[in-house]
Protein backbone atom coordinates (compact mmCIF):
# COMPACT_ATOMS: atom_id res chain seq x y z
CA UNK A 1 0.00 0.00 0.00
CA UNK A 2 1.66 3.52 -1.20
CA UNK A 3 1.30 5.98 1.76
CA UNK A 4 -0.86 8.85 1.11
CA UNK A 5 0.46 12.64 1.39
CA UNK A 6 -1.89 15.39 3.19
CA UNK A 7 -1.05 18.56 2.88
CA UNK A 8 -2.16 20.50 6.05
CA UNK A 9 -1.57 24.23 6.27
CA UNK A 10 0.00 25.82 9.08
CA UNK A 11 1.15 23.68 12.44
CA UNK A 12 -2.60 22.04 12.48
CA UNK A 13 -0.55 18.03 11.84
CA UNK A 14 1.01 18.61 15.43
CA UNK A 15 -3.11 19.72 16.61
CA UNK A 16 -4.37 16.45 14.82
CA UNK A 17 -2.49 13.91 17.59
CA UNK A 18 0.60 15.14 18.10
CA UNK A 19 2.36 13.10 15.45
CA UNK A 20 5.80 13.55 13.70
CA UNK A 21 5.81 14.94 10.43
CA UNK A 22 8.97 14.17 8.89
CA UNK A 23 11.63 12.84 10.52
CA UNK A 24 15.18 11.37 10.01
CA UNK A 25 15.64 7.33 11.96
CA UNK A 26 18.59 5.82 12.38
CA UNK A 27 19.06 2.20 14.43
CA UNK A 28 21.82 2.50 16.15
CA UNK A 29 22.54 -1.04 17.37
CA UNK A 30 19.83 -3.69 18.21
CA UNK A 31 18.38 -1.73 21.08
CA UNK A 32 19.38 1.82 20.49
CA UNK A 33 17.59 3.73 17.75
CA UNK A 34 17.31 7.59 17.34
CA UNK A 35 14.24 9.82 15.92
CA UNK A 36 15.15 13.45 14.78
CA UNK A 37 11.98 15.70 13.57
CA UNK A 38 12.70 17.57 10.79
CA UNK A 39 12.20 21.55 10.67
CA UNK A 40 13.20 24.56 8.85
CA UNK A 41 16.15 25.36 10.69
CA UNK A 42 17.48 21.56 11.44
CA UNK A 43 18.70 20.36 7.87
CA UNK A 44 22.11 20.67 6.90
CA UNK A 45 23.90 19.10 3.78
CA UNK A 46 28.24 19.37 3.00
CA UNK A 47 29.78 21.68 0.90
CA UNK A 48 30.89 19.65 -2.13
CA UNK A 49 33.45 22.17 -3.17
CA UNK A 50 34.90 23.36 1.15
CA UNK A 51 33.50 20.75 2.88
CA UNK A 52 31.55 23.69 5.23
CA UNK A 53 28.27 22.76 6.78
CA UNK A 54 25.57 24.46 4.70
CA UNK A 55 21.79 25.00 6.13
CA UNK A 56 19.00 23.83 3.72
CA UNK A 57 15.22 24.80 3.41
CA UNK A 58 14.22 21.72 1.81
CA UNK A 59 10.81 23.81 0.54
CA UNK A 60 12.53 26.30 -1.62
CA UNK A 61 15.56 23.70 -2.71
CA UNK A 62 12.56 21.36 -4.18
CA UNK A 63 10.13 24.18 -5.23
CA UNK A 64 10.00 23.44 -8.67
CA UNK A 65 9.29 19.86 -7.90
CA UNK A 66 12.27 18.79 -9.90
CA UNK A 67 15.21 18.02 -7.39
CA UNK A 68 16.20 14.63 -5.50
CA UNK A 69 18.42 14.33 -2.01
CA UNK A 70 20.62 11.60 -4.02
CA UNK A 71 21.03 14.01 -6.98
CA UNK A 72 21.49 17.62 -5.67
CA UNK A 73 24.62 19.33 -4.45
CA UNK A 74 24.13 22.37 -2.65
CA UNK A 75 27.30 24.96 -2.19
CA UNK A 76 28.39 27.22 0.16
CA UNK A 77 27.83 30.96 -0.50
CA UNK A 78 31.39 31.85 -1.16
CA UNK A 79 32.06 28.43 -3.57
CA UNK A 80 29.09 29.43 -5.11
CA UNK A 81 30.09 33.07 -5.68
CA UNK A 82 33.74 31.45 -7.29
CA UNK A 83 31.87 28.87 -9.33
CA UNK A 84 29.27 31.72 -10.86
CA UNK A 85 32.25 33.62 -11.57
CA UNK A 86 34.35 30.87 -13.36
CA UNK A 87 31.66 30.38 -15.36
CA UNK A 88 31.33 33.78 -17.02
Amino acid sequence: MLPVLWKIGGNNAFKMGGLKVFYVKEKLNDTVEITVELYDDNVFCTCPGCGCEVSIDLAELFKDGEGDLYGTAVYCSECSKTRWEGNR
